[in-house]
């Protein structure tokens, strides 16, 4: 099994559907933050007001980066515009 792809047809543990959970919040918040500035630049200088989304996005660039970003989450974040390269 490729580490890009969740595994099809099967159901979750709960461990991963809590994951899923966590991942889906987050991705909703990347959302609003775009709704509210424009555009899925989450700098540095945003940790003071949600340090949680700005550890995140990191997360998904080293995770995507790395080959581990599963790609129906890569399609998600691509399909609002997010920046792969930390700008």
């Amino acid at each position: 099994l490729s580490p890009l792809l969740p595994p099809t047809g099967s159901i979750p543990s709960p461990k991963q559907a809590l994951y899923d959970e966590i991942w889906d919040d987050m991705f909703d918040r990347l959302k609003k933050f775009k709704a509210r500035f424009g555009s899925c630049i989450v700098r540095q200088s945003f940790q003071k007001e949600d340090k949680k989304l700005v550890d995140w996005v990191r997360s998904q660039r080293r995770a995507f980066h790395a080959g581990k970003l599963w790609d129906d989450r890569a399609r998600k974040l691509d399909s609002i515009g997010f920046h792969w390269d930390n700008t």
